[in-house]
């Protein structure tokens, strides 16, 4: 199995976004947590990000141990 750190990231953002969706906040770095109420803008970036990266990595991973 190739690139088992791709997986394990993927498994990660995927599951940090689920969370963050299901408790309405997310973390920053200078404030801690906030909900999507107290900062909207911050939030949409945050659960982008996380699922971006997320499915990237995934799709990473499935490219060099299935298609290649």
């Amino acid at each position: 199995m190739k690139a088992i750190g791709s997986l394990i990231m993927a498994i990660a953002c995927i599951s940090y976004g689920i969370y963050c969706i299901i408790n309405g906040g997310t973390h920053d770095r200078g404030k801690g947590w906030f909900t999507k109420e107290e900062g909207p803008k911050a939030y949409i970036f945050a659960m982008a990000l996380y699922f971006l990266i997320g499915i990237s990595s995934l799709i990473y991973y499935i490219y060099l141990n299935f298609i290649r």
